[in-house]
């Protein structure tokens, strides 16, 4: 029903068959939307896993972890499928303590079990969240 009062102000100059037809448009975009075939992002969580390598790329923002056990970022819509998390914020103060968080744990030979949330601007999956187990 707010829809409706939405296009009905929006397009009510317009007269009648503006508002029928503007009506239309909106459903028609919404069922477009619903029906699309990009993969959906929800949370991903990973279980616990090894770091096998961690680093930074030297020429922007970008860090990264390398992880054991099976490939992972299909159900996040990624284009680099594998077994590297990306994180694209290194240089803020979040990024950091990523950092220095998994390089802790990569050192101290602990799992972390890392949770995964949409693509990095490079098409790697990203992280939401992480602990340190064990």
């Amino acid at each position: 029903m707010k829809v409706l009062h939405f296009v009905n102000r929006l397009f009510g100059s317009l007269g009648k068959n503006a508002r029928s037809f503007s009506l239309l448009a909106v459903i028609g975009m919404a069922s477009i939307s619903f029906a699309s075939p990009v993969a959906a992002v929800y949370y991903e969580d990973l279980g616990q896993r090894t770091i096998t390598a961690i680093g930074c790329h030297n020429v922007d923002n970008t860090c990264f972890i390398t992880l054991d056990g099976p490939v992972f970022g299909v159900n996040q819509g990624c284009v680099a499928v594998g077994s590297q998390v990306r994180w694209d914020n290194g240089d803020t103060s979040e990024g950091k303590r990523t950092y220095a968080t998994l390089l802790a744990a990569y050192l101290a030979g602990k799992k972390v079990d890392i949770v995964l949330y949409g693509c990095s601007s490079q098409g790697f999956p990203t992280l939401a969240w992480y602990w340190v187990s064990n």
